[in-house]
């Protein structure tokens, strides 16, 4: 027993250690791709590009094949919003990985991205092993938007949050608890609350696509909405302040 004490501790203090190492800034590569093309990065983001990286284990990796699918309609949808501004680049995680294996693996999953092998040293760099692991990048500071191991269809409103922060040139997605506002509830089904607003701001509600549903002016203080005519589903609540700060967060009506 005490050594089972003593492993779950030590497994405990590794994803510990796995979580604080995760980067702020985007890790450079420039490579070419498996179908003969040349990827670098910086040069993607330096020319505007938000980047959506995924890292995958094939071939039999279930997760990293849903997040293929949720991430495809994803950028799906942001194609028809923001045309040409979001890549998105499968890397397999293994440096063992060869390319004609990654590119079956793709084949047989209907996944039409770009893929290159390699990717090791960069999973580690965010944070560690856990498949997948999804990255969103963009050109402001090369920054980070988004990184994770692992994948759930709920995570698409993050990303999708994320995402339209790259867009907009958001430098934080931290600003809500720098700023210590606050929506609840999350989950929410009647009404929804927003605490501790600053300032005025106007306000809106948006599907997953970025399409806004609801727009109003709203003053500094706590804010109640009525979100009892929305239908169940992933929103994102954004906040442009009278300041000039973007804010967006994403939200779960039920």
């Amino acid at each position: 027993m005490k050594n089972l004490i003593v492993g779950i501790a030590l497994l405990v203090s590794l994803l510990n250690i796995q979580t604080t190492q995760a980067q702020s800034t985007a890790l450079d590569f420039d490579m070419t791709d498996c179908k003969g093309n040349r990827q670098h990065l910086y040069g993607l983001l330096d020319s505007g590009y938000t980047v959506l990286l995924e890292y995958v284990m094939i071939p039999n990796c279930a997760p990293c094949i849903t997040a293929g699918k949720g991430l495809k309609s994803v950028l799906e949808s942001f194609q028809q919003s923001n045309p040409g501004k979001v890549k998105l680049i499968q890397i397999g995680y293994s440096d063992f990985y060869e390319c004609t294996n990654l590119l079956n693996w793709q084949s047989t999953n209907g996944f039409p991205y770009p893929i290159r092998e390699k990717g090791s040293a960069e999973v580690e760099y965010y944070g560690g092993m856990g498949m997948p692991t999804i990255v969103v990048a963009g050109p402001k500071d090369r920054a980070v938007y988004y990184v994770k191991q692992g994948y759930s269809p709920s995570e698409n409103a993050k990303i999708t949050t994320a995402i339209n922060n790259s867009i907009s040139g958001v430098s934080s997605i931290n600003e809500w608890k720098v700023l210590q506002i606050k929506l609840y509830p999350n989950p929410a089904s009647e009404s929804l609350t927003l605490f501790n607003l600053p300032e005025s701001a106007t306000l809106r509600i948006m599907d997953i696509s970025g399409k806004t549903l609801l727009e109003k002016e709203v003053l500094s203080g706590d804010v109640q909405l009525d979100i009892s005519a929305f239908a169940k589903g992933m929103y994102i609540v954004s906040l442009d302040l009278k300041s000039g700060k973007h804010l967006q967060q994403p939200v779960i009506f039920n």
